[in-house]
C-alpha cells in the first residue's frame, strides 16, 4: 500500500512547480494545494514540513486514521470522502479549517469538532454503518457547529429526527435526503431558527409521501427558503397557504365554533280560516300557517260573506286595540244592505272580525 509523505505531496501540487535551484524544504513550505486523491493511500506520515498547505485532497483512498494531519495549522479545506475513517478525534488543532468532506466513511459518532469555530461546510453523508444503526452526534460538537456551519449534508445516515439541529442559526444549505424522517409536524420547531436558510432537501424520506407534504413545507419553512427538495418555491402559493393556515389557527383559537350568520327564527304568525259553511256565529277559527291558504279556505267555505264582498268592495284600516278590528265602509246602492252588513261585522268578536278581513283579501299583519 501507499503512505502519504512529503515527497508524495510535492509530486501532486497541481500548477505549483519547484523553481530551479529551489530546495525541497523551501518548496514544501511554499506548497498550498496537494492533490493526493485516488493514490491507494492507507497511512499518513508526518508532513508538517508542508506548513503552508491549505487544501488537501485525500478522497477515494483507504485511510483509517489521519492523526498526523494535526500539524497542518493552515489547513482550510480537507477532502476525505470514501475512505475507512471510523473516528474524528484529531481535528481540534486545525483552527482554520472551514470545509471538511467526510462522506462515505464508517463514522458512527460525529465528535471532536467542538474546538473548530470557523467551520462553515460539513459533509458527512452516507456513512457505511451496520444495518439498523444511525449516525450519532456529540452535543458539544453540535453546539460549536451551530454557530458557524452554513452548509450541512447528513444524507443517508438512517436519521429519523432532525431535533439535534434546531439551533443552527447560520445554516443556509441543508441536505438530509434518504433518511428515515417521517413526521412533518416536528420539523416546524426545527426550521423556526433557520432564518438564513435558502435550500432544504429532504427528498427520499418517508415524510415526502405524506399527504400535502409540500404544502406543509411551504408553510413551515423560513421565508428565506427558495428551494425545497430541488424545486423552486412559488411565493404566491406560499403566501396563500400561510394565510389559509392563519385562518384555521384563528378559528381554533375561538374554540373551533363556527359563528352562525343565520338570524334567529321569529315566531310564526298564525292566520285563521273558517271551517263552517254556515253563518259566522257557528264558525270555529282554525290556525293556518299560510295566509294564502287561509284566504282560499275562507272563500270556499263562507257563502254569505263571499256574495257580499263580491258585490260590494270595502276598505279596512289598520288594527287598533281600542277600536273594533274591522271598520268597513261599503258603498251600497241600497242603504238598508249597508246598515245590515255594518251591524253584522261589528257584532262579531275580534277573532271573527279577523276572519272577515281574511275573506276580503286583507293581511291584518301588514
Amino acid at each position: 500500500m501507499v503512505k502519504l509523505t512529503v515527497d508524495l505531496v510535492l509530486k501532486n501540487t497541481g500548477q505549483i512547480r519547484r523553481q530551479r535551484d529551489e530546495s525541497l524544504q523551501h518548496f514544501a513550505r511554499r506548497v498550498t494545494h496537494a492533490y493526493c486523491n485516488e493514490k491507494n493511500i492507507d497511512d499518513i506520515e508526518n508532513i508538517a514540513g508542508c506548513r503552508s498547505l491549505s487544501v488537501l485532497y485525500l478522497y477515494d483512498n483507504h485511510i483509517k486514521n489521519f492523526n498526523k494531519l494535526t500539524n497542518l495549522y493552515n489547513l482550510t479545506h480537507l477532502y476525505l470522502q470514501n475512505n475507512k475513517i471510523t473516528k474524528l478525534n484529531s481535528l481540534h488543532s486545525l483552527k482554520k479549517l472551514t470545509k471538511i468532506y467526510l462522506g462515505g466513511n464508517e463514522i458512527a459518532v460525529l465528535e471532536g469538532l467542538e474546538k473548530i469555530s470557523n467551520l462553515t461546510e460539513l459533509r458527512i453523508e452516507n456513512q457505511r454503518l451496520p444495518p439498523g444503526e444511525k449516525l450519532l452526534f456529540d452535543p458539544r460538537s453540535l453546539a460549536a457547529l451551530s454557530k458557524s456551519v452554513q452548509v450541512l449534508d447528513i444524507s443517508g445516515n438512517g436519521l429519523d429526527s432532525l431535533s439535534d439541529f434546531h439551533n443552527f442559526e447560520s445554516l443556509i444549505h441543508f441536505t438530509a435526503t434518504n433518511n428515515a424522517i417521517c413526521d412533518v409536524q416536528n420539523l416546524k420547531a426545527i426550521f423556526y431558527s433557520w432564518l438564513s436558510a435558502t435550500t432544504i432537501d429532504l427528498s427520499g424520506n418517508p415524510v415526502c409521501s405524506k399527504p400535502r407534504y409540500r404544502d406543509h413545507m411551504l408553510v413551515i419553512c423560513p421565508s428565506s427558503v427558495v428551494m425545497i427538495d430541488g424545486k423552486g418555491v412559488n411565493q404566491t402559493a406560499r403566501q396563500f397557504l400561510i394565510k389559509m393556515q392563519m385562518n384555521k389557527s384563528h378559528k381554533k383559537g375561538n374554540g373551533g365554533q363556527k359563528i352562525s350568520k343565520k338570524k334567529a327564527k321569529q315566531p310564526r304568525q298564525q292566520n285563521f280560516a273558517l271551517i263552517s259553511s254556515d253563518y259566522l256565529n257557528s264558525a270555529v277559527p282554525l290556525p293556518v300557517p299560510n295566509i294564502k291558504l287561509a284566504r282560499a279556505a275562507a272563500f270556499r267555505q263562507v257563502d254569505m260573506l263571499s256574495k257580499i264582498s263580491a258585490s260590494d268592495p270595502y276598505q279596512l284600516p289598520n288594527i287598533n286595540a281600542h277600536k273594533p278590528l274591522v271598520k268597513t265602509t261599503i258603498q251600497h246602492e241600497n242603504a238598508m244592505q249597508k246598515k245590515d252588513f255594518s251591524n253584522l261585522v261589528h257584532s262579531q268578536s275580534a277573532s271573527k272580525q279577523l276572519m272577515m278581513m281574511t275573506v276580503g283579501g286583507i293581511d291584518p299583519y301588514n
